[in-house]
């Protein structure tokens, strides 16, 4: 479908937690842990496994070990064109462009699935994920470090 048309979210139950945006396009958290993506997916920010551009792609963690129903906070930041995923049980979730190596993966090649992040201390203390082009940051309690193959700064 049409990507710039407004589209409604279906009715069901599970309450919509957050809305959050990236460059074009958006991820929705719903209370029960399922993130829904839609929009730009050039890079395969979106997570559906495809590299297509999508008006909703529902429960995308779904087939993830450890991500399905578990997203507890969603990265944003307008200029990116990469999602992440925290979940309940501390674990980090990347997917989309990573040409600078701001996925965290210790590479450089994109993906089309949400993907954890090893690297990544698991921790119940994250509270906040920015994310731009070229670097993403992470903000809690107990998380420090920099992940191959990026740099301090």
């Amino acid at each position: 479908g049409n990507i710039y048309t407004p589209h409604p979210l279906p009715k069901d139950e599970d309450m919509v937690n957050t809305f959050t945006a990236i460059s074009q396009s958006t991820f929705v958290l719903h209370n029960s842990g399922v993130v829904d993506a839609c929009g730009r997916n050039d890079h395969g920010q979106l997570g559906d496994g495809t590299n297509i551009d999508s008006s909703y792609s529902s429960n995308i963690g779904a087939s993830i070990p450890g991500m399905e129903n578990n997203v507890v906070l969603v990265g944003k930041g307008p200029s990116s064109h990469s999602g992440f995923f925290y979940t309940d049980r501390g674990y980090m979730y990347a997917t989309g462009l990573n040409a600078d190596g701001q996925l965290g993966l210790g590479d450089f090649e994109d993906r089309n699935v949400p993907t954890r992040i090893d690297a990544f201390r698991q921790s119940d203390d994250v509270i906040e994920i920015g994310t731009a082009v070229s670097h993403t940051l992470s903000l809690g309690e107990h998380v420090t470090g920099t992940f191959s193959p990026t740099t301090t700064p």
